[in-house]
């Protein structure tokens, strides 16, 4: 199994094998070294009765084995693994409760013949499970599973239109039926046949109380960011010159006094490329800079091979530049540090202002004018004040609409959910929950593709905790958001960077769709007798968007990229053909 994704750990590999009076175990690990490069960091780790293999990182692992060393314990490594199975030799599943990281781990105890398998808080870390009459499995990645006899690969009709509409799979499923994501914050323990599940948490010193939220959170970033920059190997960052990136890159930069390694991607003649403001952060934060220019050419190559690897279709399209910098940095770091998370936890989208506004509507429409709220229903697709807060959010986060959705494809309709909050907080911790799931998901599967370790500062244990407990309004305004981090941002970034417009990370789609090469010739294996045979898409109405320009520019994002990137996922990694075949 692990053979499929060896490009996770090409610095090692071990496996274990044990009978039980119950069943049989077996543990394999791939291993990218990070802390400890010698073979004392080896796994499977055994410590007496238990045997460990962990994938992540424990960010406090030093505090962690300074408390163990007072009680005795002795060690012959300095890696967090060593840290972590002897922690659980002590403390058993409280110390989970100790852990600030990334990590997704199994434990196995021979006298007690159990296994303990945990995810962090956030699921940064993947973690993927098969069952089967009592069988078990669980890999990093579910391509792992194809080694397994009599697995079933298929794809989940439930996903296909969440995947169209929202660009997300919600709760644990994937798009394969039969395996699910582990689910993140939890822990498992299996023997002989029971499986008990529970949630834990993690519990720490509280910030400083007297402190405005403002320098809490970012007494809290620096101390996260010192945590991460910290490794045996050299550390780099991604850099796209947004606020988020250019906040860690200078931060880092001008606080620690180092040198590092930035990242970034731009295009030519594409009116969002970002360059000018990537290179003011590099001139201020005095960078050694590795500038990657993304053309048509150079993405069409790596997209086929970036889809076949996935676990699941882009979601978006800057799944591939993350490889193309990650392929870069391999050549000088082993760590990238990556700005993801700020916007889903600090509040960084367009549509949290949206949802504000939509709240103070809906509690006081009476005093707005009828011809405001039709306005304001008519934009937004709204039914106002009739509507949910939370059927509202759920529309403003679509990336297509259910018409468009129902017009190319013949995709069942996602079953109705019950959306259980109501508060604007808790649209905030939506995002964190399923939307950020899937762009974690993005940054380490491409990351790790390249063989990097990818690391989420913002995503801090503490942070998010501290954060999540702040009021809406001091993250959100009408027109302002993510204000925190703006106004720590004031002290480290520079002014234009604070006062340009959020573009996130556009790829020029449009152009390359209208071409007769590459994404503009392979589009066309969504009206062939494969394609037609799954019965996935109204290949009339499609052909009716490919003959002409215009339409295709118009539908390039919502329809025809993720349409595009779901057939050839399913070709290369359901179906098993060489991404070499899609080249032309």
């Amino acid at each position: 199994m692990t053979n499929a994704f060896s490009y996770r750990g090409p610095d090692d590999q071990g496996y274990a094998f044990y009978e039980t009076e119950y069943s049989n175990v077996g543990l394999g690990h791939r291993r990218l070294s990070i802390l400890d490069l010698s073979p004392l960091g080896h796994q499977p780790m055994s410590f007496e009765q238990l045997t460990i293999i962990f994938n992540g990182e424990i960010y406090n692992f030093k505090e962690i084995k300074d408390e163990l060393q007072q009680l005795g314990y002795l060690f012959d490594s300095h890696s967090d693994t060593e840290v972590l199975i002897k922690a659980y030799h002590k403390w058993g599943e409280e110390a989970f409760e100790k852990l600030n990281g990334m990590f997704a781990f199994i434990i196995f105890d021979s006298e007690s013949q159990q296994v303990t398998i945990c995810r962090d808080h956030l699921g940064i870390k993947p973690l993927f499970y098969i069952s089967n009459s009592g069988m078990y499995a669980f890999a990093s990645e579910a391509k792992a599973f194809k080694a397994l006899a009599d697995i079933n690969l298929e794809i989940s009709d439930q996903s296909l239109f969440d995947y169209m509409q929202y660009r997300f799979i919600v709760s644990d499923a994937t798009f394969v039926n039969g395996i699910k994501q582990f689910p993140k914050g939890e822990i498992w323990t299996i023997s002989k046949d029971q499986v008990n599940r529970r949630k834990y948490s993690f519990k720490y010193s509280s910030p400083t109380k007297h402190k405005n939220e403002t320098a809490i959170a970012e007494e809290l970033l620096l101390d996260a960011l010192h945590q991460q920059i910290y490794a045996d190997v050299p550390v780099g960052f991604l850099l796209s010159g947004g606020v988020d990136s250019s906040l860690l890159v200078t931060m880092a930069s001008k606080v620690f006094g180092k040198k590092f390694n930035t990242y970034s991607a731009s295009f030519e003649n594409f009116a969002y490329s970002e360059h000018y403001y990537q290179n003011l952060v590099v001139a201020d934060a005095k960078t050694i800079h590795h500038s990657f220019i993304s053309t048509h050419e150079n993405f069409f190559y790596d997209y086929t091979y970036t889809t076949s690897r996935s676990d699941t279709p882009h979601l978006i399209p800057n799944y591939t530049q993350i490889y193309q910098l990650a392929k870069i940095a391999k050549n000088e770091v082993k760590v990238l540090i990556s700005g993801e998370g700020a916007d889903e936890l600090f509040g960084g989208y367009h549509r949290f202002s949206i949802a504000k506004i939509s709240n103070l509507i809906d509690n006081y429409y009476l005093y707005f004018p009828t011809k405001i709220l039709c306005l304001f229903n008519e934009k937004y697709k709204t039914y106002l004040p009739a509507e949910s807060l939370s059927v509202f959010y759920r529309n403003l986060m679509r990336y297509a609409s259910y018409e468009d959705v129902v017009k190319f494809t013949h995709f069942k309709p996602s079953e109705h959910r019950k959306s259980t909050y109501s508060e604007l907080n808790d649209i905030l911790k939506y995002d964190q929950d399923v939307y950020m799931g899937g762009l974690l998901q993005r940054v380490d599967n491409m990351t790790m593709l390249a063989s990097i370790e990818a690391r989420v500062p913002f995503l801090d244990q503490r942070i998010v905790d501290y954060v999540n407990r702040l009021d809406f309004n001091k993250k959100v305004g009408f027109k302002s958001r993510k204000k925190i981090i703006y106004d720590i941002a004031k002290k480290y970034v520079p002014e234009e960077i604070i006062t340009r417009k959020k573009i996130g990370f556009p790829v020029p789609l449009e152009q390359w769709f209208c071409s007769d090469k590459g994404l503009g010739s392979l589009k066309s294996i969504l009206l062939d007798n494969r394609s037609k045979s799954r019965n996935y898409y109204n290949q009339d109405n499609l052909k009716g968007i490919f003959e002409i320009d215009s339409k295709t520019a118009n539908y390039a994002h919502s329809i025809i990229f993720p349409l595009l990137s779901l057939e050839l996922w399913v070709r290369t990694f359901i179906e098993g053909d060489d991404p070499e075949l899609y080249r032309f």
